[in-house]
């Protein structure tokens, strides 16, 4: 699993997060769209500053780099 330097948030990503509602306790959820177009539904967002998991992927299939948009969801799903 990749170490959190890996899983870390760009600063004007986390910053967004850190102004929005949380869908649960210090956590967001939502879709991310790459740079490349492609888009990952059901990511978790940790802390504000961190990726924690993709649903439906066991390492994650993106660099946070590469995000241009993240759309909150605020879906709750059952993690793991």
């Amino acid at each position: 699993m990749p170490g959190p330097d890996r899983r870390r948030l760009p600063a004007p990503w986390a910053d967004f997060l850190s102004r929005q509602p949380e869908t649960g306790r210090d956590f967001h959820t939502g879709d991310v769209i790459l740079r490349n177009g492609k888009l990952f539904r059901d990511v978790v967002f940790i802390g504000r500053a961190f990726i924690g998991e993709v649903k439906g992927y066991d390492e994650l299939p993106f660099e946070p780099s590469d995000i241009i948009e993240i759309q909150l969801t605020d879906i709750r799903w059952k993690r793991g």
